[in-house]
């Protein structure tokens, strides 16, 4: 089954720290996002959304939120809403989930500056 992956700014987990619960996962962001691997990904990968806006979200992301138990994006986007409900009625504070990925932040953050065979797909879902 598919992973999707949804950065999420403002939410903040340790450095390298997950969470993963039943086709869920919350993870702390390992690598930090350059302003030249957006438009390294621009030119080398297929992205649906503009790279500049990934620059302006990236620089307040701390974790993201990925599901293991969905077929399709918009399944994934509609499992991770109830996820983000339950923690912002539980006390989380509102964070915005602009984007979703075929791969996980770490494996593009950086990725201008290191080798990486990733094939990043990324969609602007708002």
């Amino acid at each position: 089954m598919p992973q999707f992956y949804f950065p999420c700014q403002f939410l903040g987990l340790k450095e390298g720290e997950e969470v993963h619960h039943e086709g869920f996962g919350i993870t702390g962001r390992k690598l930090r996002f350059e302003i030249f691997d957006a438009a390294y990904m621009a030119n080398h990968h297929k992205l649906e959304t503009c790279y500049q806006n990934m620059e302006v979200f990236f620089e307040r992301v701390f974790s993201e939120i990925y599901t293991t138990n969905c077929e399709t994006d918009t399944d994934a986007k509609d499992s991770i809403e109830i996820l983000r409900a339950g923690l912002i009625m539980n006390g989380s504070i509102n964070f915005p989930i602009p984007y979703v990925s075929n791969v996980s932040m770490h494996s593009y953050c950086l990725i201008n500056t290191r080798t990486s065979m990733v094939d990043p797909i990324v969609k602007t879902i708002f």
